[in-house]
């Protein structure tokens, strides 16, 4: 029940925002959630992307996207294995 109002509470902060896209990132903080993984900000735009390499050039931008944890990324709608 806790997870359920803190998921609901970050929805209606991210869609109180007046960014255009709210809705579509409520809705990846709520995959992100059940997907067992923690919605937080990262320190490039790579974030816990899957697909990233040593060759990969990420952008030093403060991005928020999904911690999968350990040995896990996030493919843009769930966790999976690296």
């Amino acid at each position: 029940m806790k997870l359920v109002c803190v998921v609901f509470g970050l929805m209606l902060v991210v869609s109180c925002g007046g960014h255009s896209t709210g809705m579509d990132v409520a809705a990846e903080i709520v995959l992100c959630a059940s997907a067992g993984g923690e919605w937080r900000q990262f320190p490039n735009s790579c974030a816990d992307a899957c697909g990233v390499t040593d060759e990969t050039i990420c952008a030093s931008v403060i991005t928020d996207g999904c911690d999968c944890g350990e040995n896990k990324c996030w493919d843009g709608e769930k966790c999976q294995d690296e």
